[in-house]
Formats: C-alpha cells, structure tokens, sequence
C-alpha cells in the first residue's frame, strides 16, 4: 500500500501501491476467471517521529466476504500456443491540450488477440520512449518540455507478451510561449471533520487546459497548505478562534485559479487544559480524558446522591490506557474532588441538606479481558468522602473543614452490560461500605451523628463513563447521569 497521512479528524483512504499480476499461464486452454476472495491488509502504523505502535507491526485488518459474495475482476480465455501476433497500431494521436511545458495527447486504442498491456509514447524520432501508459489508458501528459518549442510524438501498443505494434501517425505540436491560462476556481468547499486545532475540508475539482498540480488552502489572504487532490486538512489552528478559508488550485507553470467559494469555521474550545495529564507506565500507551457521573445510594437515608452532577461544575478524569480490541489496561484519576450537593430526610423526617465531596486517594485502575463472551471489566480505586455547607431544617450545621470518613472508601468496580471498551465508555457500578466520620463539628462533636445517619455497608455506586477523548478532539462533554441506568453516554 501507498504510504498515507492519517488525518486528524474523519475517515481517510488508503490506496495500493502494487498493481495486480500482469500475466496469467495455463497448462491448458480453456475459460479463465480472476476472482478477489477475503483479503488480510497488513497495514505498518507508525508515529511522526517514524517508530511503531503498540498496535503491533504488522496491524492486520481482515476483511472477509458475506456467504456467498463473489468479486469477479476479469473473465477471459486460454489458447494454446505462442502469443506471436502484435497489436494494431495506434490511431493517430491528437492534441487536447497543451501549455508550455507540456502537451496532452489522446490516441485510438490498438486491437489485440490476447490484449493491449501498454502505450509507449515516443518524442521527436527517439527509440526510447519518453512515457508509458498501462491497461486501456489511451491518453497521457507529457511534461518538462520547452516552450514555444516543436516536437512529434507517435504511439506504439505492446502486448502481454511483448509484442509491439507499429507506430502510429506522428503528429506535431508546438508549446506555447508560456502557460498563461489559470485553472478554474475550485468548487464549494466543503467542512469534512473538526478537531480541537484542525479542520478537515473537500472542494469541488478545477479544470485547467494542461492539468492541476495542487490545490492551495488560505486563510485569509495567507497561504496555509497545498495539498495534491480535493481534499486535505489545516492544523495549528487556535480554539475559539473564527477562520475565513478558500482554495485556489495551480497549475504546473504557477498560474492560480480564482478563489474558491469561502468556508467559515468557528473553533471549538477543546478539551479542558488538563486533558491528557496522566502518564501511563509506558510512553506508547495514549493520554486522554473522559468524565464520569451517576449516582450513590445511602442506604440508611433511603435515598442518593448525583455523583459528579455536570450542572455542578463537574470535574474532569484523566485516562492513559492500552487497549486492544479484546484486552484493556488502563490508569484513571480525577483532577479533583467529585462534588454534589444533595437533600435528604435525616432519621425519616429531618430534611438536611449538604455537600458531599469524594476526594480519590491514588489513581484507579480499570482492567478489562474478552474471551468471546462479551468484555470482563474491572476497576479499582479509594476514595475519601467530606461533607460539609450542611443545612438541617433550613439552619447551618457547623460541621468544620475536616469532616471525612475515618478511612477512604474502596470501590471495586465492574462493568455491566452496555460497556464494551475504554473508547466508548459505558456503566460501571460497585457497591461501597462508607466508614465512621471524624473531624465533625465544631465546638460540638457531631462524628456520632453523620455515622449513623451515613455509615454503613451495601450502598450502590453506578457511574457512566463516558467516551474518551484526546488532547486534538473538538470537545469533551460531561455525561448526564439520568443516563446511567441506560448504560448510554454523549459526547462531542
């Protein structure tokens, strides 16, 4: 395969770099079929700086037929003997258009008795062709010539086996004095993707009378990129930022087309600042982010409290993972307490109302394995819960700054139905034993109180995690925890 660029956002092509065999041999004569069947792509994925991944090298992409699905490229027949016949000649070239360095030819096809596999193009009498066409292709562009110069070319078709026809009519051209025509303005262009410093973009074709080098994307009235075809991308672009694009296309003799129609784009803010600070034990594994929120019950209130509540600034959770499609190994810590403020009836008819903030001791760990029954995950973390700005019966309660469990809570996590990998996220859930408080109050000791109205064991915790997100993604919305009983998530 041809070496590609990835973009940094959307779907991309990748094209062959090795044409198909060009000849076929039978041990009899008789019908033959080329069929393409499955295919393995084995694809070599490298970093800029030129070293591999940790997807292994090399990344084989299977791609397999439905039942019954067949892909017939070329039917044709065997004969027996020597190919000795060479193909018809060529019918007088003709010129279609022509600059000042180069001239475009089209030609009559030849006939042949077993199939034309060339065209050589010969320049000015020469023996050695000057360009070679293969297959059908009956035309050609012919550069690096004078300008305002004369020449002849003629055509001669070659056969699978070698056979080569006799040339056909020459005809003669003379280059212009110079290429002075520009190429047509390119057609709408066309927004294809959006990251957090990068845009991707498609355009219509222009139409030149030699031919289109490249295409120029500007913002403004400076230059950005030239990229080769109707597609391409500008990065280094700053967030919440407008930009003015247009494309011009170009010719090989430097003439620009007329502007495109322009393309204006509003840069997205991206992903906290934060985003992608948590280094995973190998630098091959990939930092990113990702929020989480749900809910936790309090069993001896009899009711729960929104974890992490996005209309509550929510905080932000750090992910450095290496993940495969049937294994994942992953590091995860949030950039700060998770917070939630939440009103309940203390001992059946008290409403009191309070902040309660997790604050995560360490960074967790989320482990996941596929064995062909669906991903098995499991996540570990500890964490230290506070309240505090509590409110009984509308009156404060003077709780102090060091109301918090005697020990952090763990929480052993699992993945239930619904999550099936680290990138798109899903419900994880646990349930917790909160600890006895200390710390609460102040002037009056208040431990007694928070401990048997909160303390205790089987309260259940279920989160949403949501889809992760790099350091180059457009956005990272929180997750809305009226989700997780759903298992469903959103992002941006």
């Amino acid at each position: 395969m041809q070496k590609t660029a990835i973009p940094p956002v959307g779907p991309f092509d990748v094209h062959a770099g090795r044409p198909s065999p060009s000849q076929f041999k039978s041990t009899k004569a008789g019908p033959g079929r080329v069929e393409v069947g499955d295919l393995t792509l084995a694809t070599s994925i490298r970093k800029i700086d030129g070293k591999a991944t940790t997807l292994g090298d090399p990344v084989n992409v299977e791609c397999v037929q439905k039942p019954g699905q067949k892909n017939v490229l070329a039917e044709f027949e065997f004969v027996q003997g020597p190919d000795t016949q060479k193909p018809s000649a060529p019918g007088r070239p003709e010129v279609t258009a022509r600059g000042g360095d180069t001239v475009k030819l089209s030609w009559g096809r030849s006939e042949d008795d077993f199939g034309v596999y060339a065209y050589d193009v010969y320049q000015n009498g020469g023996t050695a062709p000057v360009l070679t066409t293969t297959g059908s292709t009956a035309d050609a562009a012919i550069g690096g010539l004078t300008p305002n110069t004369g020449y002849t070319f003629t055509v001669r078709a070659r056969d699978l086996t070698g056979n080569v026809s006799d040339p056909s009519p020459p005809v003669s051209v003379r280059t212009l004095d110079r290429d002075r025509n520009p190429p047509t303005a390119p057609g709408k262009l066309v927004r294809t993707g959006l990251a957090k410093n990068a845009v991707t973009m498609e355009w219509g074709e222009s139409k030149d009378d030699v031919g289109v080098v490249g295409y120029e994307i500007y913002s403004g009235p400076v230059r950005l990129v030239t990229w080769p075809g109707t597609t391409g991308w500008v990065t280094g672009l700053q967030p919440e930022q407008t930009y003015t694009f247009t494309v011009r296309a170009k010719d090989a003799a430097g003439n620009l087309s007329p502007p495109s129609p322009t393309l204006v784009v509003r840069m997205p803010k991206g992903p906290p600042k934060e985003c992608g600070e948590l280094k995973g034990p190998d630098p091959d594994w990939i930092e990113a982010c990702t929020y989480m929120a749900g809910f936790s019950n309090v069993n001896k209130l009899k009711g729960a409290a929104v974890l992490n509540d996005p209309a509550q600034a929510p905080t932000l959770t750090n992910v450095a993972y290496y993940a495969k499609t049937d294994v994942i190994d992953a590091r995860f810590r949030f950039t700060g307490p998770l917070r939630s403020k939440t009103t309940f009836l203390t001992f059946g008819f008290m409403p009191t109302t309070a902040t309660m903030e997790l604050t995560q001791v360490g960074a967790g760990t989320l482990k996941g394995e596929d064995k062909g029954d669906g991903m098995k995950v499991h996540g570990t973390t500890k964490m230290s819960i506070r309240i505090l700005d509590a409110y009984a019966n509308g009156s404060p309660l003077k709780v102090g700054s060091k109301c918090r469990t005697v020990k952090p809570v763990e929480l052993d996590l699992a993945g239930t139905a619904g999550y099936k990998n680290i990138k798109d996220g899903g419900p994880l859930e646990s349930t917790m034993t909160v600890p006895a408080f200390s710390g609460c109050g102040v002037g009056e000791d208040l431990d007694r109180i928070f401990s048997r109205a909160v303390s205790g064991p089987g309260n259940l915790v279920r989160v949403l995690q949501g889809p992760v997100c790099q350091i180059s993604h457009a956005s990272c919305l929180p997750v809305d925890p009226a989700k997780v009983r759903n298992g469903t998530s959103k992002t941006g």
